[in-house]
């Protein structure tokens, strides 16, 4: 039978699906988290006993990893060992009938291919007894060998029946080794070592040994070495389980009977699309579509064309069936092998009754936010490729009407289609003979005419969706209702991870006439779909600002707040507001260097700039704005650097402010880019090798593994001599680095090419577009990063900001204007990096450790220079019922990963106090940019009807001008906090 979880599960699928897919609107799923409330309070005192019964404590044998949760967990990341050993000492009597261990293997440091072996030895007094000794067979270690990022660790336990269970009683030992030829690597707990009254030590100390050589058969316990903290292992009692277990199925089927009234049964629409159902029990009704033309019924069932890809690709399609069309479904699919998509896709779909044809749909979608479709040659999950168009026209087809829909695009799309053979003909969307699809090399324009079919019957249909959004929208109010009847039915809750900030700051503007507002949002605390709310269900954003009329420079207070999330336990939290008066900077002059990557950039592209445009020059425009409350006094700010130039104009309070400055970001750059390469190196990963003098170093070509990744990453240029071959040349020429001889042959005009490039570098002379302009090829160590170096070629200004230099003279070596940029020394410097370093790189602590070493070069070239962390988080809402006006795109995907590696980074901090005195703060932007909000407002045109709409630009990466604006906020709270300190 289903268990709660899995119901619960099963259910938010289909809701995440529908969402995804944009098979249902943002408004029918408005409602989703207050459905239900009469049900709670109906039924929840009658299910209340029953409940308490099944979900009681899990008596598990106490844990012997020295914290009650897996998520505490971690491993060692550099190093592997054939034994793992652990000593325990016994303390309070218990049963002990099973044995769980831990194991792992990180796929950058190769697979396990040798049998595991698994020992338990019990020693009383002078009796020692072997509880364990078993073999696991290499053929079932493939499951334990992962990437390096681990998203749950009870995946990796493996847990054994004991041969000899056995009864402890205090005073007892117990001893375990875990080994294997191929070496593990070890899986621990991240708290140190248990107080000396905890369980499992011998009242002083803990106990384990990493062994790089294979043990024999052990029938002693030897002697113990002490650790920090503790392997992770358990230790079960099987009949405690076992009584769950049943308590829990008796349980779950009074639960069920209690919710059955509530779930609706769907009836398909039509015969076709009940043959292509499973049944199913109620609680896991399918969200079905009206009639799925791919003459499939799964997705994973799809191909596409490897070899080609095309202009058009026409479909026909022949009603059998009445029923009722109001969406379509097409994907767009590019592979990356064949270039990317540049030009905008066309949706045409015609219907023909008799002789009357009508243009149900004539949509064009603009290139710009065709990038997500572009791919590589393996797709995961054909899904993320549909694209579902509300038609223009819906209808009510008939029997015998037709149907035929063109997807056009000038750069050319890869067809999806099914992997099976045609439909029979008697079955639906064909006309008897077969089905009907054509491939063509040229654009057809404005189709107002019915095309023929007349020679193009094939073996399969293209992968295309009709819906009916009144179905989709009934069946989904099913799915709410029923999940917010599972979550009512767990009222003891589950445990999540949340990711708390420590600290906020904000302008306390004390001026009467604006004010700035720092908000928390409550999307930002978890790293997957939880329905997560701030201190009330139906709360998902709080203000933290606040209107002081006190004198202090900095107000510090705790805030305590407590997140709701239905189903799972209620966590009470709590953060350090910092209210600073803005006024601690009217006297003040900061100058700040932004370091980043195209978020630092942020201009759109193709659409309406509003105000500053990137969140550094949000600290500009803060300024203006109160030297204009100050009554045009005070208040100067300078950005620094020599890239991005903002120069607009917003008005405020009758005045034109300009908003001006720069900064130094490259788009798509990392931290490791910035500390070694004199470019962005990684766009060609072949290229990046043999420029760095690995494939002479390594002695092979590069692998693409996660390990060579990070072996690029962290290798300086010039350590290794340069390879001259197709593959460097071809980055060089692609990265604007060198002009473009024609493919690679060889040639000597190629050659001397590449090689006057390497000469420039060797001179320190390197000017190139986009290159680095921190990269010193005499710096030693472990990077080529100068911030002296910057400052000699690039300064325009004296240390007071405002002093022009003397070209040729005092100003810096590639200074040829000293109004071309704004560089000084930086008083204050802003890092946000990381979002090109992960996509690099899983191996997250890496990226922390050279942003820690940003920082460290910054602050032993200018001491005195106060230095931030912050980072965006992906734009995109993960709940749409919340923002039911917002139409932009959100990518779980990208949130997940960027999630776990700010975690990482942010847990590199520490206390305020630790943070002040290293002088390098970590600004928390991250819980305070609106989820609603993408980089750019594009205008897009729907040619049928020519009506022009503003829509959100799909980027799940770039923020737009209201997250970037809040982000902004808290970054000039920092400033001002760190005049105070």
């Amino acid at each position: 039978m289903w268990t709660l979880t899995q119901v619960k599960a099963k259910i938010q699928e289909k809701v995440r699906a529908a969402t995804r897919q944009m098979k249902v609107t943002a408004n029918d799923l408005a409602d989703l988290l207050d459905a239900n409330a009469e049900f709670v309070d109906e039924r929840y005192s009658e299910m209340r006993a029953s409940f308490d019964a099944f979900t009681t404590t899990y008596t598990q044998v106490p844990q012997i990893v020295p914290v009650p949760d897996y998520a505490y967990s971690t491993y060692t990341t550099l190093n592997t060992f054939k034994e793992q050993l652990s000593w325990y000492f016994v303390k309070a009597s218990k049963r002990l009938e099973k044995v769980g261990v831990f194991i792992f293997k990180r796929s950058s440091q190769g697979t396990i291919t040798a049998d595991a072996r698994l020992q338990v030895l019990h020693r009383r007094g002078t009796t020692t007894t072997v509880l364990l000794d078993t073999v696991i067979p290499a053929a079932d270690m493939a499951r334990y060998n992962q990437a390096d990022a681990i998203v749950n660790y009870r995946d990796y336990e493996y847990v054994a029946k004991l041969a000899v269970p056995i009864d402890v009683v205090g005073g007892d030992e117990l001893f375990v080794s875990l080994s294997c030829d191929t070496y593990l690597n070890p899986v621990h707990s991240s708290t140190n070592k248990l107080s000396t009254t905890g369980e499992w030590n011998d009242g002083t100390n803990v106990y384990r040994l990493w062994n790089y050589n294979l043990p024999s058969t052990r029938t002693t316990i030897p002697t113990k070495t002490v650790d920090q903290t503790y392997h992770a292992i358990h230790f079960y009692n099987e009949k405690a389980q076992i009584i769950r277990l049943e308590t829990l199925e008796s349980g779950l089927t009074s639960a069920n009977a209690g919710i059955t009234s509530l779930t609706q049964t769907v009836t398909p629409l039509s015969a076709q699309v009940d043959a292509n159902t499973k049944a199913v029990s109620p609680l896991a009704t399918q969200l079905l579509p009206v009639a799925v033309i791919q003459p499939v019924p799964s997705y994973a069932l799809l191909t596409y064309s490897v070899a080609d890809s095309f202009k058009e690709q026409l479909s026909w399609y022949f009603v059998k069936a009445a029923k009722q069309l109001d969406r379509v479904g097409v994907f767009i699919f590019k592979r990356s092998s064949q270039g990317t998509i540049t030009a905008d896709a066309r949706i045409q779909v015609l219907h023909r009754r008799g002789t009357t044809v009508t243009v149900l749909l004539d949509r064009t979608i603009l290139a710009a936010s065709l990038a997500a479709y572009n791919n590589a040659d393996v797709v995961s999950d054909y899904r993320n490729y549909e694209v579902v168009s509300d038609l223009n026209t819906p209808i009510a087809v008939l029997p015998g009407d037709e149907l035929a829909v063109s997807l056009s695009c000038d750069t050319y799309l890869n067809p999806i289609y099914s992997a099976t053979d045609a439909l029979l003909s008697s079955g639906e969307w064909n006309d008897g003979t077969g089905c009907f699809r054509l491939w063509g090399y040229g654009l057809p324009g404005k189709r107002t005419a019915f095309p023929d079919k007349t020679g193009h019957q094939e073996a399969n249909y293209h992968a295309i969706n009709w819906y009916e959004k009144r179905y989709q929208s009934t069946e989904i109010n099913g799915l709410k209702t029923r999940v917010t009847a599972l979550e009512a039915l767990n009222p003891s809750g589950q445990e999540y991870t949340a990711l708390v900030p420590r600290n906020i700051y904000f302008p306390n503007n004390s001026f009467a006439a604006r004010h700035e507002a720092v908000i928390l949002y409550a999307q930002r605390f978890v790293r997957d779909k939880l329905p997560v709310w701030i201190n009330n269900v139906g709360q998902h954003r709080l203000n933290l600002s606040r209107d002081d009329s006190n004198t202090a420079n900095v107000n510090a207070e705790t805030v305590s707040l407590t997140l709701k999330c239905p189903g799972y336990v209620d966590k009470a939290v709590s953060i350090n507001r910092l209210s600073v008066r803005p006024s601690v900077l009217a006297a003040q002059f900061p100058k700040v260097l932004y370091l980043g990557d195209s978020v630092t950039e942020n201009r759109p592209k193709n659409g309406i700039q509003q105000g500053a445009g990137a969140m550094w020059a949000m600290l500009k425009e803060i300024s203006l704005m109160n030297r204009a409350d100050n009554g045009g006094t005070g208040y100067d700010l300078l950005c620094v650097g020599t890239k991005f130039k903002v120069d607009s104009t917003i008005s405020y309070k009758g005045q034109n402010l300009n908003v001006y400055g720069y900064a130094q970001g490259i788009g798509s750059w990392t931290a490791f880019n910035y500390l070694r390469h004199p470019f962005n190196l990684h766009t060609n990963k072949a290229g990046a090798w043999a420029l760095l003098g690995l494939l002479t170093s390594q002695g092979r070509a590069y692998t693409a593994s996660p390990a060579d990744n990070l072996l690029i990453a962290k290798t300086c240029y010039g350590v290794t001599a340069p390879v001259i071959n197709n593959e460097s040349y071809t980055l060089l020429v692609s990265a604007g680095q060198i002009a473009d001889a024609g493919l690679w042959t060889g040639s000597a005009a190629q050659v001397s090419a590449v090689q006057a490039w390497i000469d420039l570098v060797a001179a320190n002379n390197l000017q190139t577009t986009n290159s680095n302009p921190f990269f010193d090829i005499t710096k030693t160590g472990s990077n080529r990063f100068s911030v002296a170096a910057y400052l000699s070629r690039y300064k325009t200004l004296a240390d007071d900001g405002v002093t022009r230099l003397s070209v040729g003279s005092s100003a810096g070596s590639r200074v040829t204007s000293n109004t071309a940029w704004d560089v000084c020394t930086p008083t204050h410097v802003v890092i946000c990096l990381g979002e090109n370093d992960r996509s690099h790189t899983s191996n997250y602590a890496a990226i922390a450790d050279d942003i820690a070493e940003l920082g460290n070069e910054f602050k032993a070239a200018i001491p005195a220079a106060k230095l931030a962390f912050c980072l965006t988080p992906i734009p995109g809402v993960m709940h749409p019922e919340r923002y039911p006006d917002y139409t932009g795109r959100f990518s779980q995907f990208d949130h997940n990963n960027k999630f776990d590696f700010y975690s990482v980074v942010a847990a590199r901090f520490g206390t305020l106090a630790e943070q002040t005195a290293a002088g390098f703060y970590l600004v928390e932007t991250w819980h305070t940019m609106t989820p609603a909000g993408h980089m750019l407002i594009q205008e897009q045109t729907d040619n049928g009807t020519g009506g022009v709409a503003k829509v959100g630009y799909p980027d799940s990466i770039h923020p737009g001008w209201f997250p970037l604006r809040e982000g902004g906020v808290q970054l000039y709270g920092w400033l001002g906090y760190t005049y105070t300190v």
